[in-house]
């Protein structure tokens, strides 16, 4: 399976590297349905995770062949770099780094089951796993500083849009690592009218709907709604406030985790405002966790931001599955591909998903 991004690269040997990206999927894949999941200890969340990308194979290869080419673009070393897979979830890409070749691959996850999980996968499938880390990006640099770890490279896969702070979370990288190359991929992408309005959907049921537990869903994840949660919190934080206010305040703290909705309680018992304002029309998170429901993020707004950081940051349109449908399906795809390309930023009107890549600004 041909890339659409291979045939449109500068790079000499995109080809060749999403072909061994294609192989080593396919090893990785096989082996994970040697195993039997059931069996072996890891969590229900994880095992659905798995058990989706064996069988939507063809999506895995197509997203992870678009990461790992812009991986080996700067002519990364497998024996010399030093990778960090963000936000690992299952360990799919880790798995991919690690047949790769990758010596040095770091998983992370903020939620200890997935930390878990990987070291049991990654001991079941034999690969050498360098280091996990559990916890959020300052914790995940602690831990490298102690270690005397130096990454070249972070990658995170569908993770960006769930990131409570996504300025912060660049800042503290650029702080850290200035020169740390960071590859991210969301198809959280606001700028497409068919995608914005789906995750449209999902956070106003999310907003608005209690849950029940379904079988692969994380254990911390909230089943009532998120404004039913930030009621409880304010109402616990102030019993004296009035129902209606209660109901306002929940309202207009929508995006907002509970220590900073408390923040902005304590000024409106002082000032009778609240200075916050959501920074979309549906974006909304969990209270509690400061988890996004699939963020729609201003891709241009995050732009000048990483800019002004002194990044150098690369904001891309990513492509459809061209070879996947009927024969009409893949000429349509196909074509839309190729106008995507043609049309560069502009391009995020109609592409599936958005890759942003920030590096070291380059300097005379």
């Amino acid at each position: 399976m041909e890339n659409f991004y291979n045939r449109k690269s500068q790079l000499i040997d995109s080809v060749s590297i999403s072909n061994e990206t294609e192989k080593a999927i396919n090893r990785v894949i096989q082996k994970i349905n040697n195993l039997d999941l059931s069996a072996l200890g890891i969590s229900d969340y994880n095992h659905r995770y798995l058990k989706d990308h064996i069988k939507e194979v063809q999506k895995t290869k197509w997203y992870l062949s678009h990461i790992f080419m812009l991986a080996f673009e700067n002519g990364a070393s497998t024996s010399q770099t030093t990778l960090i897979d963000y936000g690992g979830g299952s360990g799919i890409l880790t798995c991919v780094a690690l047949e790769l070749g990758f010596e040095k691959v770091v998983y992370n996850d903020i939620y200890d089951v997935s930390c878990n999980d990987m070291t049991i996968l990654a001991k079941s499938l034999g690969y050498n796993l360098s280091q996990v880390v559990c916890g959020d990006i300052a914790e995940l640099f602690n831990q490298l500083s102690i270690k005397k770890i130096q990454p070249e490279m972070l990658l995170a896969h569908d993770v960006i849009e769930h990131i409570y702070d996504v300025k912060k979370w660049f800042s503290e990288i650029q702080n850290q690592y200035p020169s740390l190359k960071v590859i991210c991929t969301s198809h959280a992408n606001k700028y497409n009218p068919l995608i914005n309005r789906k995750l449209a959907n999902i956070h106003k049921r999310m907003e608005f709907t209690n849950r029940n537990r379904e079988w692969g869903t994380k254990e911390r994840d909230q089943t009532e709604s998120f404004l039913t949660i930030r009621e409880n919190i304010i109402k616990n934080f102030n019993p004296l406030l009035q129902p209606m206010e209660v109901k306002t305040l929940a309202i207009k703290t929508r995006g907002l985790i509970k220590a900073d909705i408390e923040k902005e309680l304590t000024n409106y018992s002082l000032n009778k405002t609240i200075t916050y304002s959501p920074n979309h029309q549906s974006n909304t998170c969990d209270p509690y966790t400061g988890n996004w429901s699939e963020q729609l993020i201003d891709l241009k707004e995050l732009k000048k931001f990483l800019a002004k950081l002194g990044m150098n940051p690369i904001v891309q349109p990513g492509f459809y599955i061209d070879n996947k449908g009927s024969f009409m399906v893949r000429k349509l795809k196909l074509v839309a591909n190729y106008l995507i390309y043609l049309l560069g930023f502009q391009g995020l009107y109609l592409s599936p998903y958005y890759v942003i890549i920030s590096k070291e600004k380059v300097t005379a």
